[in-house]
């Protein structure tokens, strides 16, 4: 079997699948470093009878398969797209190499079926192939690398203790430090995001999702900065510009950080989103619902209408609810409020967790009963206030003049009176109580006293 290297250059780096692109062979009236011209139309009958039968080593080593190309014949030439196994060590080290500038060569593995010889030349007519691969040395300096795509690659990077709190700026600020500052090596730095812009990879701002931060000096993937990434791919148009194409992939590396976190943390309710079916629009929710406990992160004024979206999530073993939502005039996502079911959390057990992320916690309001018939907490609310109103309307109208208090009652202590009819109705009997009405007298006389 005969070997021909050819030189490719790297044009650009994508995200997640890892995928070299160029050309294998290329087409010309000069004879390449082995003497050889290979014609048009020599790869035709091999494509077609062995396409699948082709494969990529590693430097021809056929211990060492990394890959399958995906093979075209066009008038340039043998174009490949070889999808790198990303699960095997040495198609990780093949893929690092090339976008770092080490691997610049593709080589064929191929037997000569037929040729000719011109004016001296051998023409190759039509060839067999078996392996299109990188390799360390160079031949046909016209055949090139067009790209090597990855959404960046899944490096299995240790984890953070679970609660740890997630703060992207400050994250991307020592993962950059980290990198080296000034002197930034960007192969480092993508290892912390989940995508990056591979036309302008050495622009910061072309880096998004990221993930990881710098803890004890090493690079570590932290729970909350996956769970926000997953956040931002649950929004509409996934909450984040990039490829739709890309999208996948990203979640495909979001899985494996998941699927790392349930065998790490004993827990097989950590599944992404989107794999869990718990994915639920939700209108906004201003107040507690009976049954759960509230954690206000953010005020709700914050974020778009009509983008917020509902997940689960595990902390010591209980599931609890997050409530993200687009910012406005943004395109992520970001966590809005927590809502803890009051049959799995107590209210102490809640607020801990809350103020241990700043929020501002509120119990699940309880249902009040009288009679047999349901009183809302609103009502109470308007009940207390207005006792409280009535108190001091009544403290405002005392004077020392007994009798002048007796023959001149103010037009405050006559709605005074009339609020504490109301008062005293809501605390009769409820047979024939009509809630909604003394609600609104209630609002009515308020209005008039404020």
């Amino acid at each position: 079997m005969e070997r021909k290297i050819i030189k490719f250059e790297i044009k650009a780096v994508d995200a997640e699948q890892g995928v070299i692109e160029g050309y294998g062979a290329t087409f010309s009236d000069k004879p390449d470093s082995y003497g050889d011209i290979i014609d048009p139309g020599a790869f035709t009958k091999t494509l077609k009878e062995h396409k699948d039968s082709i494969v990529s080593l590693f430097n021809h080593n056929v211990m060492e398969p990394i890959g399958l190309p995906e093979l075209m014949q066009d008038k340039t030439g043998l174009h490949a797209k070889i999808h790198l196994v990303l699960d095997i060590q040495k198609a990780r080290d093949t893929l690092a190499l090339a976008r770092a500038g080490v691997i610049k060569r593709l080589s064929i593995g191929y037997d000569t079926v037929k040729s000719d010889f011109i004016d001296g030349v051998r023409h190759l007519k039509e060839v067999r192939l078996y392996d299109v691969s990188p390799v360390v040395f160079a031949a046909n300096p016209q055949a090139r690398i067009l790209s090597v795509k990855a959404a960046t690659t899944f490096d299995d990077l240790p984890l953070a203790d679970r609660d740890k709190a997630w703060d992207a700026t400050a994250s991307e600020r020592r993962v950059r430090a980290w990198a080296g500052g000034d002197d930034i090596s960007f192969d480092k730095y993508r290892r912390a995001f989940m995508w990056y812009n591979s036309d302008e990879p050495e622009l910061l701002g072309s880096y998004k999702l990221g993930f990881a931060d710098v803890v004890g000096g090493r690079l570590t993937a932290v729970p909350r900065g996956i769970f926000a990434t997953a956040g931002v791919l649950m929004g509409a148009r996934g909450g984040v510009s990039i490829p739709a194409g890309d999208k996948t992939k990203v979640k495909a590396h979001c899985e494996k950080y998941y699927a790392k976190m349930r065998k790490e943390f004993d827990d097989e309710s950590i599944v992404a989103p989107w794999e869990s079916g718990k994915e639920e629009m939700i209108e906004m929710e201003l107040k507690p619902y009976p049954n759960e406990h509230a954690c206000r992160l953010r005020n709700p004024d914050d974020f778009q209408e009509d983008s917020f979206r509902r997940i689960s999530r595990v902390s010591d073993g209980k599931k609890y609810s997050v409530i993200m939502g687009r910012l406005k005039g943004e395109d992520t996502m970001a966590e809005q409020a927590y809502r803890y079911d009051k049959n799995i959390w107590d209210a102490d057990e809640a607020k801990s967790h809350c103020e241990e992320h700043d929020g501002k916690f509120e119990p699940a309001s309880e249902k009040q009963e009288k009679s047999g018939r349901v009183l809302s907490a609103a009502s109470m609310d308007k009940i207390r206030a207005a006792l409280e109103a009535l108190r001091a309307l009544l403290e405002a109208a005392e004077i020392d003049d007994e009798a002048e208090k007796s023959l001149h009652l103010s037009d405050e202590s006559y709605e005074a009176a009339e609020l504490d009819a109301v008062i005293a109705g809501l605390k009769a009997s409820n047979e024939g109580f009509d809630t909604k009405e003394a609600e609104a007298r209630i609002d009515a006389i308020l209005a008039q006293i404020r």
